[in-house]
């Protein structure tokens, strides 16, 4: 069964909403999302985790983007409702595994996207070519 992978585009004051990584000495950065649970629609997927790794409720705005790959990822256009940017308590930021590195959620902006490590570099090339609308769907 292909993995499915959702994930929310977050954009305020022109600065997204990314996940900076820092793993065996390499640093990068990657979009809030992880892998849709079984019974679970992707945008349901994303919800729940930009609420575990960034601490916040969002609304599911517009679909932007997707990826296929060795899975299948969905992003989507997203907007907080409630809750405190970079208090996620997802498993990643709560569990003591020192082998997966550090999580750390963050606010970059999106003119640094180009010179910056991100994952997915389609979704990055996307935005700095301007072809997804980046505003707020609110």
């Amino acid at each position: 069964m292909m993995r499915q992978r959702a994930a929310i585009i977050l954009i305020e004051d022109q600065q997204i909403a990314l996940i900076k990584r820092v793993r065996n000495g390499d640093t990068y950065y990657v979009i809030p999302g992880g892998g849709v649970e079984s019974g679970e629609t992707p945008e349901e997927a994303a919800v729940r985790e930009a609420r575990e790794e960034l601490g916040v409720h969002v609304e599911i705005g517009s679909y932007a983007f997707e990826v296929m790959g060795t899975g299948h990822e969905y992003y989507f256009m997203a907007f907080i409702t409630s809750g405190e940017f970079g208090k996620g308590n997802g498993k990643e930021f709560t569990a003591a595994e020192p082998d997966r590195g550090s999580y750390e959620a963050v606010w970059i902006p999106i003119g640094l996207l180009p010179s910056i490590n991100v994952y997915p570099e389609q979704l990055v090339d996307a935005i700095s070519q301007n072809s997804l609308n980046l505003k707020s769907p609110r």
